[in-house]
C-alpha cells in the first residue's frame, strides 16, 4: 500500500525516466528538477517516492538505478 497520492509516483517515474535519458538535455532538466522540486523543498516526499517506486518496480531500469550517482551527491543541495 502506497502512503503517496499517485499525482507523486507519476511526477517521480518521469523524473527517473529523464534521470535516464541518454539525450543531455533531458537529464539535465531532470537534474535541475531533482534538485529544485524534490530534494530541497521536500526531501521526505522524494526518498519515501524512490523508496516505494524502488520496492515495486517491475523495470529493471527502476529498481537498479544508481543512486549513488553523483548528482544525489549531499554536496549538490
Amino acid at each position: 500500500m502506497s502512503m503517496l497520492p499517485p499525482e507523486v509516483h507519476t511526477a517521480v517515474n518521469q523524473l527517473l525516466v529523464g534521470l535516464q535519458s541518454p539525450d543531455n538535455v533531458i537529464r539535465t532538466q531532470a537534474e535541475h528538477e531533482l534538485i529544485e522540486s524534490w530534494a530541497k523543498p521536500r526531501p521526505d516526499v522524494l526518498l519515501m517516492a524512490l523508496a516505494e517506486q524502488i520496492s515495486g518496480a517491475d523495470d529493471a531500469g527502476v529498481s537498479s538505478f544508481p543512486f549513488g550517482s553523483p548528482f544525489l551527491a549531499v554536496s549538490h543541495f
